[in-house]
């Protein structure tokens, strides 16, 4: 079957990019014939998709600050994470020819016996973009919906109206978190089924070609933080004196390093972050997928919550739903715990066996809703 996806592929973000791969590869593997659509909206695109849809002009103003602190690396370092982030995409993902506008999607049109839009934030309603829910395509295109988050569920009656419309257009969807299948309901539609992050169709083995040979700083305590709330370095401070081992985190592009004391690590590529996660000592963390791959290597970790309970804009239920799922609630913390410490997660494997059930049920439901 020739099947086109359409996530995002440009932000420059890890955990964005590797689960882009991560399902391109499982559907490979399962014999089809797949690519993503290379779809990078120019300027003009996105104020027009800014005015259209009425999104808040916070996302421009957050945008614009981690295009000057990208300039920042590229002056200090030398290089730029746009093409470490550029080399693992033509280097590890099929892709279209470049699309910068919704006609160039429009010509996608009819050459592909199914699309599946893919996971991460896409149907976030904050970042409204409905070419994400495949609104390009024509009547008889088939659309199938496979882990999309919407990261926040509060917004207005006018895009409550407007995702309604465009989900009702799917043969088939799914969501990644609780939240989402509570508010796809709340919208008066089935309630869809929930499934796992595209990282988790892979297992450590089918990952282990990306980092071999890449093991740069084996045995540490690694951070990956996309936030900085207060208590983060008293945790990461009380977990390195009780291991005795170095920290290093993981700076993200664009990003600032939580604290420059705590050797910050900068233009790394995907492969690379997940090089440092596979060979380290201990993860702590605040991302999503920082917490998904601390469970595929098997590591010990602590996953923080990243907003405050009373944030709008809360995204903290990826994290819950995870906790939830994997049975790792006491490694997810809104706060330092002095009861913290860096002990082994006992019974790791019958924890994660609910999970590794939701695994097989979503492996199952991506190749049903593909013959359908």
């Amino acid at each position: 079957m020739k099947i086109c996806i359409l996530t995002w592929l440009h932000n420059q973000n890890f955990g964005t990019l590797l689960q882009a791969y991560a399902l391109q590869r499982f559907l490979k593997f399962e014999g089809h014939d797949v690519v993503d659509a290379d779809y990078l909206p120019s300027v003009k695109e996105k104020l027009l998709n800014w005015a259209i849809n009425r999104n808040s002009f916070d996302l421009f103003a957050g945008k614009a600050h981690e295009l000057l602190n990208r300039k920042k690396e590229h002056d200090d370092f030398g290089s730029s994470t746009a093409d470490v982030f550029s080399r693992f995409l033509s280097q590890n993902i099929e892709t279209t020819d470049r699309i910068t506008d919704t006609d160039g999607l429009v010509g996608l049109r009819g050459k592909y016996d199914a699309y599946v839009c893919g996971s991460d934030q896409i149907w976030s309603p904050y970042l409204l973009n409905r070419n994400f829910y495949l609104s390009f395509l024509g009547d008889s295109d088939k659309r199938i919906a496979y882990a999309p988050s919407f990261g926040v569920t509060s917004t207005t009656q006018r895009k409550k109206k407007i995702i309604t419309d465009l989900i009702k257009t799917f043969s088939s969807v799914s969501v990644r978190e609780d939240a989402g299948a509570d508010f796809v309901e709340s919208l008066g539609l089935e309630r869809p089924s929930q499934v796992v992050d595209p990282v988790l169709l892979l297992s450590k083995e089918d990952w282990a070609p990306l980092i071999n040979g890449k093991c740069p700083e084996p045995g540490k305590i690694v951070c990956y933080f996309l936030g900085n709330r207060p208590f983060y370095r008293k945790a990461v401070d009380s977990i390195s004196k009780e291991l005795g081992c170095e920290v290093v985190t993981l700076v993200g592009s664009g990003k600032n390093a939580v604290d420059e004391q705590l050797n910050p690590r900068y233009g790394l590529g995907p492969d690379e972050w997940l090089a440092y996660l596979a060979s380290a000592r201990f993860v702590l963390t605040d991302s999503l997928h920082g917490t998904l791959f601390s469970q595929i290597f098997r590591k010990d970790y602590y996953c923080f919550k990243r907003f405050e309970e009373t944030d709008k804009r809360s995204q903290n239920s990826r994290v819950e739903s995870l906790s939830r799922l994997s049975n790792t609630e006491d490694r997810l913390l809104d706060g330092y715990d002095s009861h913290m410490n860096a002990t082994e997660i006992e019974g790791y494997e019958k924890r994660l066996s609910d999970l590794e059930s939701l695994i097989t049920f979503s492996k199952k439901w991506l190749l049903d809703a593909l013959e359908q």
